[in-house]
Order: structure tokens, then C-alpha cells, then sequence
């Protein structure tokens, strides 16, 4: 939903439009793992998440990822456009099975 208001100001007016609804996310994809029994350690899975529209990252943000029955945080490494790629990189006594 956007929203746009109309202001004056010293005999001059200007609208500004501000985009209230977050973007929406289109795809998620993982990296396969190297071997068919999942990740192993040392061993980057790597995360694209896909928008809608066009999105801006600052700072570093997180993704929570469920790995055995611990939450593990990725990173994301770069985003610009519509795609922000996370990555993690599986720890010691963190072995992952595939779906």
C-alpha cells in the first residue's frame, strides 16, 4: 500500500510518497550441498532470497536457519536489486541432513 500527501510550503507544494507494506518475498533458494547426505562442516550453504521489488540492505543483517534443533544465524554477503544472498558456514557438531 502506498500513500502520498500533498504539502505547501512557501507557496510551493510537493508530494511525497511513502510505501507503507514491506516487499514481498518471491523465491528462496539454497545451495545443494556437496554431498547427498547433506552439509558437512566447513562446508557454506549459501541463501538467495528474492523480492518483489527493489530492496536496500544496511548494516549486516541475519536469517535464522534451523539446523538439527538449533537456530543458526546467516549473514548476508551482498544484496542490491531484488535478490539478498546469506550465507553460513556449518560448525563443528552441526552436521545438516537435506530435505
Amino acid at each position: 500500500m502506498r500513500a502520498t500527501r500533498q504539502h505547501d510550503v512557501a507557496g510551493s507544494s510537493a508530494s511525497i510518497e511513502v510505501d507503507l507494506v514491506g516487499p514481498e518475498v518471491t523465491a528462496v533458494r539454497f545451495s545443494a550441498p556437496a554431498d547427498s547426505d547433506g552439509y558437512r562442516i566447513g562446508e557454506t550453504v549459501r541463501e538467495a532470497t528474492t523480492f518483489r521489488e527493489s530492496v536496500t540492505v544496511v548494516g549486516r543483517p541475519t536469517l535464522p536457519l534451523t539446523v538439527g534443533r538449533a537456530t543458526r544465524h546467516a549473514t548476508a554477503i551482498r544484496g542490491s536489486g531484488t535478490t539478498v544472498v546469506f550465507t553460513y558456514v556449518v560448525a563443528e557438531g552441526m552436521r545438516t541432513a537435506t530435505a
